[in-house]
């Protein structure tokens, strides 16, 4: 009988070296398409440095590094633990706090829920589908920018209440529109933030831009990103022919948004001049494919995933809270994607003799803390560069009474109705234009719009 075959250790620099080894080609493979961070940069350099200090100590003191490395190691999962199980959700905490300002018991439905206990009253609704959730589609031959028209849209549910709009005929946030050449002054492209996130109907930006006599067009959808708003100003304001385009850029995700719109088989073609889908011609398409969208939801409710062990595995938690983060935000070669964008939307825009205006939104965190200005103003001053105006919001923000006013309950998150009011007063001195908006006006439209149904 064959002696077992036994393999020794004798000399533990190998093991280390191969341990090295296999942990560098993991990470060039991990880390193909992304840049480190600073912070990252340092991490890894001491990653790589502990195995070189390793291989080469001796066996007293390769066995007090090991124990040091496994008792830090140990400590951090245990806080990340801790802090991923037992602490309240922020998201949880923001409707907590909610409930005990409102005395409001929030709606828990969800939109399909809300949605189905609208139909049933007799009053027709959809779900709002943002044109985001068709990126990862393969073989899309047809690709909305917009949501479904001429429909009650429930939109969001932020702070315990369901907000909805009537969508006009090309499935925007609009009272019923003119899309006709020259017929509006403006038009406003954007995310969620323009889309009036998460404000009751008649209060997101377009509708104060409206009060202050500005004939123009909210064409924002949540969920947008660069390579979507380059659309839209392809398939819509091209075709309108606005004097003004206000591009709103939120610096809280629209570059990730661009890198899943890199992923659609149909988005990167409006990089193209000559590309366009003709989706003002084609919104009976455009219904019939959200309506399948809606019923395939339906039938299969998404489900709200969460990945607690890859989440507890990078410590995701520790990170957020120490602001650390082994990449960078974005790549260099996606921010080089998103100023080419830029200039080819604004070189649109002024090909019919518009003007395209970007206006940068900040986050909470931003208006409060001046730390990330000078990178603020850098990558303004290369917006600039191309021969675009620039409003800064966080400017515009920090010059009010009280900033946290822009916030709905004075908490995190997308902007209040005085947020977008604030937002709608800069555009409106931009346009050289200083009447005041006020919040009584939509009453007399909403017959309007519905007699218009």
């Amino acid at each position: 009988m064959p002696g077992k075959i036994s393999i020794r250790w004798k000399n533990p620099r190998i093991l280390f070296v191969v341990l090295l080894a296999v942990s560098m080609i993991t990470f060039a493979i991990f880390c193909r398409h992304k840049d480190l961070s600073p912070s990252g940069i340092i991490a890894i350099t001491a990653l790589f440095a502990s195995f070189i200090v390793l291989t080469f100590a001796t066996g007293a003191q390769r066995k007090n590094i090991l124990l040091l490395l496994c008792s830090v190691i140990f400590s951090l999962y245990i806080i990340e633990c801790t802090l991923h199980f037992f602490l309240t959700p922020k998201e949880r905490r923001v409707l907590d706090q909610v409930v005990r300002q409102t005395k409001i018991r929030p709606d828990t439905r969800t939109a399909l829920e809300f949605v189905a206990d609208m139909v049933r009253d007799g009053n027709p609704a959809a779900p709002f589908i943002p044109p985001k959730s068709f990126t990862r589609i393969v073989g899309l031959s047809l690709f909305p920018l917009s949501a479904l028209s001429r429909i009650q849209t429930v939109f969001c549910n932020d702070y315990g209440i369901w907000q909805t709009y009537l969508s006009d005929q090309h499935g925007f946030n609009n009272p019923v529109a003119d899309y006709s050449v020259n017929a509006n002054d403006a038009v406003i492209v954007g995310d969620s933030f323009v889309n009036g996130h998460c404000v009751p109907w008649g209060e997101d930006v377009g509708s104060f831009l409206r009060l202050g006599g500005v004939r123009c067009l909210n064409l924002g959808m949540a969920g947008n990103g660069p390579l979507i708003e380059l659309g839209v100003i392809t398939e819509y304001a091209e075709r309108l022919k606005p004097k003004t385009v206000f591009w709103c850029y939120f610096e809280g995700n629209d570059l990730n948004d661009l890198q899943d719109e890199l992923a659609s088989n149909i988005l990167p073609d409006y990089l193209n001049d000559d590309f366009s889908q003709n989706l003002m011609n084609r919104q009976q398409e455009l219904d019939d494919l959200l309506r399948e969208h809606v019923a395939a939801a339906s039938k299969n409710p998404p489900e709200t995933t969460t990945r607690p062990l890859t989440s507890i595995l990078f410590l995701r938690n520790i990170r957020s809270r120490l602001g650390f983060s082994f990449f960078k935000d974005h790549s260099d070669a996606l921010q080089n994607t998103f100023y080419s964008i830029i200039g080819k939307a604004n070189t649109r825009v002024n090909s019919w003799g518009g003007q395209m205006v970007f206006v940068y939104l900040p986050t909470y965190q931003t208006i409060f803390d001046k730390s990330t200005d000078a990178t603020r103003a850098l990558f303004l001053e290369r917006i600039r560069l191309q021969g675009i105006t620039v409003i800064d919001m966080a400017q515009e923000f920090r010059q009010m009474d009280d900033p946290l006013e822009a916030f709905p309950f004075r908490l995190p998150g997308h902007y209040s109705s005085t947020g977008y009011r604030r937002l709608a007063e800069a555009f409106l001195h931009f346009l050289k234009k200083d009447k005041p908006v006020t919040r009584n006006f939509h009453r007399q439209d909403l017959g309007k719009r519905l007699c218009a149904k």
